[in-house]
C-alpha cells in the first residue's frame, strides 16, 4: 500500500511541476527521486538501478537521436532552409486552403516545442485571402501540424515508445494511419470551408519553385529515408544533421560549417536530454515499486476495467502536463506492466498513444496552443469547436479500430 501511495504522488508531482514550471526536464527527474524513495529498496539498490539505465547503450542511443533530431530543426531555421522550403512551396501551390493545411503539416516534421509559431505568419497571409477567422486559422496551425506525429517514425515520443516496449514504431504508425486520415479530412472540410473566397482557386506553379523546395527539404527527406532503409534511427539523425550542415553552406551560402557546426553544439538541448534521462528512470524506480500490480488487483476488485482506465488516464496525462514525451512516458509506466500478457500489446500501447495526444491537443498548457492563440488572437471557445469535429473523428475511428483489433 505505502508503495502505491508513493507511486500516486510521483505522478502528483510530476504533474504539479510541469504546470508550475514548464520544465518537464525537472517533473521527470523530481518524480523519478520521489519514485526511488517509494520503492522500498536501499540506497544501493536503488542506485544499481540508475546505474544500469545509464548503463544501458540504448539510452545513450535514444538522448543522442531526440536531441540531434531537435537540433536538425534549429539548423535549417538558422540556414535559413525553413524560409526557403516554404516560400518556394508558397509559390508552387496557389491554392490558399492548401497552403494553410500544408506548412503546418512541413514545419511538424522538425518537431520543435512551440514550433507552430513559426508557421503562423506563413499561413496568415493565404488563411486571409479566403477570408479565415483568427480562430480558423488557429484551429489549422494546431491539427495540421500536429497529425502528423501520428504517422513521423522520427518523432522524439515515438522513438521513446518503440524504445520503452519493443514495438516497432512502424506498427503504431499502421494503427495510426487511419485515425489521422480521417482527422485531416474532417479538419479540412470544417476548418478551412470552401467557397469563402473567388480567390480560393488552383493556378499554375514553376518546375523552379518545386525544384526550390526540394533543395531545402532534402535534410527532412533524408532523414526519413535513411530512418526507414537502416532502421536506425540514430544513424538517420548524424546523416540528416550533417547534411543539413554541408547543404545550408553549399547551396544557400550561409555561415560556413564549422560556424554553423559550432552554433548547433552550442545549442544542443540538454534540457530535453534530461528529460528523456528523467522518464527512464522514472519508468525504472515505478516498475521496481511494484505498485501497479496492486493498483491492478484493487481496481479489478472495483469493477473498473483497465481498457477504460487506459484510455482516460491517458487522455488526462495528456491533458493536465502538455507535454507528450512526458504523458507517453507516465502511461507507459503505467500500463505495460499491466498489460504485459494482453494477445495485442501494439493495439494497447497505440490507443495509449492516441489518447495521450488527443488529450495534448486540447490541453490548456500545450505551448503550440498557447502561441498560436496569442498570435491571431481567436475566440479560445470557437477554437474548441473547431477543433472537436476532427478530434472526435479521431478518437471514434481509433477506438473502433482497436475493437476491431481486439482491445
Amino acid at each position: 500500500m505505502t508503495s502505491l501511495i508513493t507511486t500516486l504522488l510521483a505522478f502528483i508531482i510530476v504533474v504539479f511541476i510541469v504546470n508550475i514550471t514548464k520544465a518537464t526536464w525537472i517533473a521527470m527527474m523530481v518524480g523519478s527521486f520521489v519514485a526511488a524513495l517509494g520503492t522500498g529498496l536501499s540506497f544501493e539498490a536503488a542506485f544499481k538501478i540508475a546505474l544500469n539505465v545509464l548503463q544501458n547503450p540504448s539510452t545513450l542511443s535514444l538522448i543522442v537521436t531526440v536531441v540531434l533530431i531537435k537540433s536538425l530543426g534549429n539548423i535549417m531555421e538558422k540556414a535559413g532552409l525553413i524560409y526557403k522550403m516554404v516560400s518556394s512551396l508558397q509559390s508552387a501551390i496557389k491554392n490558399p486552403r492548401i497552403i494553410v493545411a500544408v506548412i503546418p503539416v512541413l514545419l511538424g516534421l522538425l518537431p520543435i516545442p512551440g514550433g507552430a509559431y513559426m508557421s503562423a505568419p506563413l499561413i496568415e497571409k493565404a488563411g486571409r485571402k479566403i477570408q479565415l477567422t483568427g480562430s480558423n486559422l488557429v484551429a489549422a496551425n494546431i491539427i495540421f501540424r500536429h497529425i502528423v506525429y501520428f504517422v513521423f517514425p522520427l518523432y522524439p515520443t515515438l522513438i521513446l515508445l518503440q524504445s520503452f516496449t519493443g514495438i516497432s514504431v512502424y506498427k503504431v504508425i499502421s494503427f495510426c494511419f487511419a485515425p489521422m486520415l480521417v482527422c485531416a479530412i474532417l479538419g479540412f472540410l470544417v476548418i478551412l470551408p470552401q467557397g469563402l473566397n473567388v480567390t480560393d482557386k488552383i493556378e499554375g506553379s514553376s518546375a523552379d519553385d518545386w525544384k526550390e523546395f526540394l533543395k531545402a527539404s532534402f535534410p527532412i527527406t533524408l532523414l526519413v529515408v535513411s530512418a526507414i532503409i537502416s532502421n536506425n534511427f540514430l544513424f538517420a539523425a548524424v546523416v540528416a544533421v550533417i547534411t543539413s550542415l554541408v547543404l545550408s553552406q553549399r547551396l544557400f551560402s550561409t555561415s560556413s560549417i564549422k560556424r554553423n557546426l559550432i552554433d548547433s553544439l552550442k545549442e544542443l538541448d540538454w534540457k530535453l536530454a534530461l528529460t528523456v534521462l528523467g522518464i527512464l528512470f522514472f519508468q525504472k524506480y515505478i516498475e521496481a515499486a511494484g505498485a501497479l500490480t496492486y493498483m491492478a488487483g484493487i481496481l479489478t476488485n472495483q469493477g473498473v476495467h483497465l481498457n477504460v482506465l487506459l484510455l482516460v488516464v491517458s487522455f488526462v496525462t495528456g491533458l493536465l502536463t502538455g507535454s507528450t514525451l512526458g504523458a507517453v512516458g507516465i502511461g507507459l509506466s503505467i500500463f505495460v506492466p499491466l498489460f504485459s500478457n494482453h494477445s495485442n500489446l501494439v493495439v494497447v500501447v497505440s490507443l495509449l498513444y492516441l489518447f495521450t495526444m488527443i488529450g495534448y491537443f486540447v490541453s490548456p498548457l500545450h505551448l503550440c496552443l498557447i502561441l498560436t492563440q496569442d498570435y491571431f488572437k481567436g475566440n479560445l471557445k470557437r477554437v474548441y469547436q473547431l477543433m472537436a469535429v476532427p478530434l472526435f473523428g479521431l478518437l471514434f475511428t481509433g477506438l473502433i479500430l482497436g475493437l476491431l483489433l481486439g482491445f
